[in-house]
This record gives structure tokens, C-alpha cells and sequence, in this order.
């Protein structure tokens, strides 16, 4: 009975990131038109294919996801980033093709790649990838002839890679993204997660189930968190 209060406890802390992130996500996509493999009849005449490929993903344990919006509306107020275009979703295979109208766009593409096995441990993959806007949303103070790819280390280990605007004037692009094999242990995440669970269990004094906060705070992450980085193979081309 003493666990039930703190299981309520995570379960709403739990909400409150989900309503969150669904509050984020809405206002990104509020006036953003859905992007397919098929060009929407506005521009069924005039588009590119943009096509994204997934070296060495595992497609359902992937999430994908780009908002872009036209420069010439974002230029009119570069502090207020508001998407034209999006997708969001699991690819169903290790290809996404999308068409959108020609022109030129900023905005972002977000990667992740999640290899779970509860209470046992967890590969996570992320990669930002942003095209004219900084992690603000805000316009870039200056903009590279290439993109600059970097590795920040925190309790999430991801690339992030900022480009110049993305020029879609032409009949097609392909982006490539690879799943590098190779996966290192996160101490800091692991040793955090051990560490929660542990203190709840064994140091609040005594429980019924001693074991049950230890298997709340690991089941869904395991007891090793590990990461492996997603690189942008032609980041050097945009």
C-alpha cells in the first residue's frame, strides 16, 4: 500500500510530459499541411521528391519527423517559427519519400531510434538536423557553405547537425542517415536510473514489495542504458 501513492506520483509526472509534448507537437503542425508520397493538388505540378534513407534502422523501432516552412514567410518575422509543411510518424520501411512544392525552406528533422528490452537494457539513438534556424527556432546568425555535424555528450548522447536553408529547387534529394553498429554505455543515465530506483526502494524505509520501485524505475529503460550515434552521411553536400 506504501507504493501506490508514489506509483500515482510517476504516473501523473508521466502525463504532465505526454500533455507536453502533444501541446508541442500540435502547435507545430496547427497550420502545417501534411506531406505524403503524393504531392497535394496545390502543387501536383510543381514539387520535389525528397526522398530519406535509413542505413541500418529497424523501421518499427523508429521515429521520423520534419517541419519546414517557406523562407519568404519566415523571413517576414524570424522570430516566429510556424511549419508550412510536415510529417511525422514511423517509417514503414528504410525509405520515406515525400513531396513538397520547389523552393526554399527552414526547419528541422528529428531522428531517433529506440532498441528496448525491459529490465534488461536500452540502445537510444537521437540526430537533429536543423536547415536555417538554430534549437531556438530563431534564424541562424551566420550560414556555413556546408553542414556542421557535432556529438554533444549529456545524459542524452546525440548528433546535431545545422545546415544552411534547404534549397528544394530541383526534381529531387536524397538524404542519407546510418545507424552506426557500434553502441557505448551512458554511465551518467544508467547510473541515474539505478540510482532512483535503489533509493526509493531500499532507502524510504520499509516496504511490502521492496523490489517493485526498483523494477518502475528500470523496466521501461532497462538496467543499461547505452547509446549509438545516427550520423547525416551527405551533411557535407547540402
Amino acid at each position: 500500500m506504501r507504493n501506490k501513492p508514489i506509483i500515482l506520483h510517476m504516473n501523473h509526472f508521466n502525463k504532465i510530459i505526454l500533455i507536453s509534448l502533444i501541446i508541442l507537437i500540435n502547435c507545430l503542425s496547427r497550420n502545417a499541411a501534411r506531406l505524403s508520397d503524393q504531392p497535394l493538388k496545390q502543387f501536383e505540378t510543381d514539387f520535389v521528391k525528397l526522398e530519406i534513407n535509413l542505413n541500418n534502422f529497424n523501421p518499427s523501432d523508429t521515429d521520423f519527423e520534419i517541419y519546414i516552412q517557406d523562407i519568404d514567410s519566415f523571413y517576414k518575422n524570424p522570430n516566429v517559427f510556424s511549419p508550412t509543411f510536415y510529417f511525422d510518424g514511423k517509417p514503414k520501411s528504410n525509405s520515406i519519400t515525400l513531396s513538397l512544392p520547389k523552393g526554399k525552406y527552414v526547419g528541422f528533422i528529428s531522428l531517433s531510434s529506440k532498441d528496448l528490452i525491459p529490465y534488461y537494457r536500452s540502445i537510444l539513438s537521437f540526430h537533429l538536423v536543423y536547415f536555417g534556424i538554430d534549437k531556438e527556432y530563431k534564424k541562424i546568425k551566420k550560414l556555413n557553405t556546408i553542414c556542421i555535424q557535432e556529438t554533444t555528450f549529456s545524459n542524452r548522447i546525440e548528433n546535431i547537425t545545422n545546415c544552411n536553408i534547404l534549397d528544394l529547387n530541383r526534381d529531387s534529394l536524397i538524404l542519407n542517415f546510418t545507424l552506426e553498429s557500434k553502441n557505448e554505455i551512458n554511465y551518467s543515465t544508467s547510473f541515474s536510473l539505478l540510482w532512483f530506483s535503489f533509493s526509493y526502494a531500499f532507502l524510504s524505509g520499509p516496504q511490502q514489495y521492496p523490489y517493485a520501485l526498483f523494477l518502475i524505475g528500470n523496466g521501461y529503460l532497462g538496467i543499461l542504458v547505452k547509446h549509438s550515434l545516427i550520423n547525416f552521411d551527405n551533411h557535407a553536400e547540402i
